[in-house]
């Protein structure tokens, strides 16, 4: 009898900040730093089902990211994109 140990890389914590981005401005939410290695991770972005590493934001509101592996172990994080209101023009 022989047994195949497969050994999955465990899934790092996400890390999200929460941030403010102007009138039609936009931000990149990166949430596993690229120093590790995210090349066996599923990602799923929420709103919208986005399966990217990284989504680009340019609108206010709460963006979730759960990113798991092969083996179904999974982490989530979430962060929240505020809008700069524009600056009164002088009268």
């Amino acid at each position: 009898q022989s047994f195949v140990l497969v050994h999955q890389p465990d899934v790092p914590q996400p890390a999200l900040n929460d941030v403010s981005i102007c009138q039609n401005g936009n931000t990149v939410l990166d949430p596993i730093p690229a120093a590790q290695d995210n090349t066996a991770l599923d990602y799923t972005w929420t709103p919208g089902n986005s399966t990217g590493s990284t989504l680009t934001v340019n609108s206010p509101g709460t963006y979730c990211v759960t990113v798991s592996n092969l083996c179904g172990t999974s982490q989530q994080e979430c962060a929240v994109i505020n809008a700069i209101a524009p600056a009164n023009a002088p009268q």
